[in-house]
């Protein structure tokens, strides 16, 4: 789930040369293939946060409004802040507001965080 106003870039969006040398020191071909954004399932990303290339959460996270997100998440943890840095683990969350019960959220985004 995917709130208002999210950017992910896989990119730095612009080049960046070395004065010295004169050498392109951040769009290699090498470099852009290396670069991901990895976002798994059951995921809610909140309004205004901003997804750099590197990135990887894991299933069943939540990544916290405006914030700045360039890491590893394991699965079911909230993250938050800038830059983003894991807030508690062995979370799971559901799509409702209100509910009391664990069960009605899937069975599959219901772990221990892997750490």
């Amino acid at each position: 789930m995917v709130s208002r106003r999210v950017s992910v870039q896989s990119n730095d969006g612009h080049d960046i040369f070395d004065v010295k040398t004169g050498q392109n020191i951040n769009a290699a071909v090498e470099l852009s293939k290396l670069r991901k954004v990895i976002v798994g399932n059951y995921v809610w990303i909140g309004q205004d946060a901003f997804v750099l290339y590197n990135t990887d959460i894991g299933d069943g996270s939540i990544i916290r409004a405006k914030s700045f997100v360039k890491n590893r998440f394991p699965n079911n943890c909230a993250a938050g802040g800038n830059h983003a840095k894991i807030i508690r683990t062995r979370i799971a969350w559901s799509r409702s507001c209100g509910d009391t019960d664990i069960n009605v959220i899937n069975d599959r985004y219901v772990r221990l965080t892997e750490e």
